[in-house]
């Protein structure tokens, strides 16, 4: 079995505040996703979007997951030509 790891940037286009619903991160769930999916029984290939979309559809429960094993739900805040990175 292999681990894909992804890093990626984002350049942010426009200013984005507090409460203009732009980009929300789970802070600290990179660190997490080995144990959340061992406890969900593994990967739910019905969630992938395929490798071509690069996305995964977590619910609002594995959500709760992350937060009750505790990672933080962040509202990024950041300028117009920012670079957003890990």
């Amino acid at each position: 079995m292999h681990a894909l790891e992804l890093y990626q940037g984002i350049a942010n286009l426009a200013p984005n505040g507090p409460d203009d619903g732009g980009l929300c991160v789970m802070k600290g769930s990179h660190l997490k996703h080995a144990e959340f999916y061992e406890s969900i029984g593994g990967f739910r290939k019905d969630k992938d979007a395929g490798e071509d979309q690069n996305g995964y559809g977590f619910t609002d429960a594995d959500l709760e997951w992350y937060r009750a094993n505790g990672c933080e739900y962040v509202k990024v805040c950041a300028g117009e030509g920012d670079l957003i990175r890990k």
